[in-house]
């Protein structure tokens, strides 16, 4: 686990973060210096750790900032991608991943990928001289005999009129054959990695324009169906994108904007509600709402509809 880890001053210096108690502001930073690259953190241990109760623990948890995981208190911080960027080449999966993906369904992890190779050191190869046979500037390879008296040659290698062996590895331009290979090799890498690395922008780039699409659409959801339209609320909403598919969000506001004094806090009840349960489809959704009819549970309705959203909003909750 690194030894730092970064805070986001747009979390840490918001209202709803600075009226918490102090114990539990206090807490939050600490479950922050323990958490993995993953955003996931053994809560228990770090209250033990920093001598804070329980009860501090439970108001992160009802405003949001953690989701609970298990029995245990491992638990999930909601704005970790906010808080921190791990680079792919150094991120390590939590132990905790599966159990995450199972309870936080829809999230988006880093996914980690291996370095990329260091710069190679240059190689005598590619200066044009072999560790073992130094070339000098008259172009006899060092281990060479010295001239004959009479043709300057030695009896026992034949030097070509260039200056080198028959069998030299050397190119007429001085260079080792082999640096020419070992470039090769060099330019294939560095063209993979280019190309790999076009393939992810251009899919970061497609991804970001469907996030994009999605703040749009449940901002306009938003404020035809809540009655506290705050930016803060909005912000919050689209939060719950890291966790739910932007359809079960929809949902979950014009299901609330058919109640009487429609507020974000029953959207969020929802929604919560339906992490808890490890819901993540609109046919979940409804099969959890047969259910619920069973037991004979109802949802009190607003009769009053001059605008008609409320009645399309009850025909797409009773499209089944």
């Amino acid at each position: 686990m690194p030894n730092r880890r970064m805070f986001s001053r747009k979390i840490c210096r918001s209202a709803k973060f600075l009226k918490m108690p102090g114990e539990s502001q206090r807490l939050y930073f600490h479950l922050g210096l323990d958490t993995d690259d993953d955003g996931v953190v053994e809560a228990y241990s770090v209250m033990q750790a920093a001598g804070i109760s329980e009860e501090f623990f439970n108001i992160l948890v009802e405003k949001g900032y953690v989701i609970v995981l298990n029995d245990d208190l491992v638990s999930y911080m909601t704005d970790w991608r906010e808080h921190n960027v791990i680079r792919a080449d150094r991120k390590v999966d939590s132990i905790y991943k599966e159990l995450l993906l199972e309870k936080v369904p829809g999230i988006k992890l880093v996914e980690p990928r291996k370095r990329a190779s260091s710069r190679r050191k240059k190689s005598s190869e590619e200066d044009g001289q072999t560790n073992d046979s130094p070339s000098p500037d008259n172009g006899q390879t060092s281990d060479s005999p010295n001239k004959n008296e009479k043709s300057g040659q030695s009896n026992d290698r034949q030097m070509a009129d260039n200056g080198q062996t028959d069998d030299s590895p050397m190119t007429d331009n001085g260079q080792h054959k082999t640096s020419k290979v070992k470039t090769s090799k060099d330019n294939l890498e560095k063209e993979n990695l280019k190309k790999e690395n076009t393939s992810e922008d251009n899919l970061s780039e497609s991804n970001s324009n469907k996030v994009d699409k999605d703040y749009k659409k449940l901002k306009i959801i938003f404020e035809n169906s809540l009655e506290d339209i705050t930016e803060e609320n909005i912000n919050e909403c689209i939060n719950y994108l890291n966790y739910l598919p932007v359809e079960l969000i929809e949902y979950a506001l014009i299901k609330t904007g058919m109640v009487k004094n429609p507020n974000w806090q029953y959207t969020k009840v929802i929604l919560n509600s339906w992490l808890a349960k490890g819901i993540n489809t609109l046919q979940k959704v409804k099969q959890d709402e047969k259910d619920f009819k069973k037991n004979n549970r109802s949802v009190e309705t607003d009769s009053n509809d001059p605008s008609g959203f409320k009645r399309k909003g009850e025909e797409l909750l009773n499209d089944e």
